[in-house]
């Protein structure tokens, strides 16, 4: 695991308190944004479970649920492929419910819908309850605004919905693709949560992922990147695309903690720096 000495000073690698088990992985990520009212907000981010069928009993999502009762949050945000393949949705469903079940969010439980995620998954998952979808949608809760791009992504017109909505203290983007992190800064959103590359699933080094289905970098498959004046924080989430093998790249559910606090130097000429590994 990272630890304080590779990251930027900014990035403060867990919480003071003591370390969850795996596979919650405890940060703390500032930014300027984050009020001073708000500040220790946590956020438990899920992303990328891939359920098959039959289910694994010894799949990370299972130690998650048992760990999950005694790690109260603030916020869970889920940001997609909860489901690896047409068929896998009824079970997908089940395990989802035993992760809903075992959360303790005391503001709530927020969600996005991933590229495996079908469309009856997605009404099922929709009509069962527990989370608050956001399908290319916003909602404000508790000073706090929630942007989230379902996919197929569009937040631009998320961003559009109840645009005239001047309530909130902070805005959080949940996304499934890390790359509308670009999108999030023409928008101005200070502090963005996303999947979909599972980290690179194979490492051949700590930074060193040959494949990310993702257009960023092979180094910047997770971690937390900044642009402009956004932050990305990427999962390496809990389940496996294509094949159930892992290798140097453990499964993962973070635990954030917001703090208000600067920023480094923005770096010449734009584009993405990696402030945070893991």
């Amino acid at each position: 695991m990272p630890s304080a000495s590779q990251n930027h000073p900014s990035m403060r690698a867990r919480f003071r308190s003591p370390t969850p088990p795996a596979p919650i992985e405890a940060y703390e990520v500032r930014h300027p944004a984050v009020p001073a009212p708000l500040d220790g907000l946590s956020v438990l981010h899920i992303a990328d479970l891939h359920t098959r069928r039959p289910p694994r009993f010894n799949h990370p999502v299972r130690t998650l649920i048992r760990a999950l009762p005694r790690w109260p949050t603030d916020l869970v945000f889920l940001t997609g492929d909860f489901m690896d393949a047409p068929g896998d949705e009824r079970v997908a469903l089940r395990v989802l419910r035993d992760v809903l079940d075992a959360c303790r969010a005391r503001i709530g439980v927020f969600g996005v819908f991933g590229n495996h995620d079908s469309i009856a998954f997605q009404r099922a998952a929709r009509a069962q309850g527990g989370v608050r979808w956001l399908m290319n949608d916003q909602c404000t809760v508790e000073g706090i605004r929630l942007v989230g791009a379902s996919f197929p992504e569009d937040l631009p017109r998320a961003m559009l919905r109840s645009a005239s909505d001047t309530r909130a203290d902070l805005t959080l983007g949940l996304l499934h693709y890390p790359t509308e992190v670009f999108a999030a800064s023409e928008f101005n959103i200070p502090l963005c949560f996303a999947g979909h590359t599972h980290g690179g699933q194979v490492r051949l080094s700590p930074r060193l992922a040959p494949h990310t289905s993702s257009d960023l970098p092979m180094d910047q498959a997770s971690g937390v990147l900044r642009v402009r004046q956004t932050l990305c924080c990427i999962s390496r989430g809990l389940g496996e695309g294509v094949v159930e093998v892992r290798w140097n790249c453990p499964a993962q559910a973070p635990l954030y903690r917001l703090r208000r606090g600067d920023l480094p130097a923005s770096p010449r000429g734009g584009g993405v720096t990696r402030l945070a590994s893991w």
